[in-house]
């Protein structure tokens, strides 16, 4: 996975620098904390997502990038479903 190479090891600015302008990131942001904007939002939102599975930021980034392929493919395998 691309997004967990660029993350590996890499402190918070690396990480941001990685996974900026990304769908991840931007989804990211929506679980930052609140009345933050930009770069701390992100970071926060990250940092949040790494948490539920024990990890941090890194963590966060790598789960929040895979999220939108997994929404895709259970959107397509529900409508393969549904057709058959």
């Amino acid at each position: 996975m691309k997004t967990g190479m660029a993350v590996a090891g890499q402190s918070a600015a690396g990480i941001l620098s990685a996974t900026a302008g990304t769908t991840g990131a931007a989804l990211a942001s929506t679980f930052g904390a609140a009345g933050t904007t930009g770069g701390a939002a992100v970071a926060s939102g990250m940092a949040t997502v790494g948490s539920v599975v024990g990890g941090g930021m890194a963590a966060g980034a790598v789960i929040t990038a895979a999220a939108p392929v997994v929404v895709l493919g259970a959107a397509i395998y529900a409508v393969s479903r549904w057709f058959d």
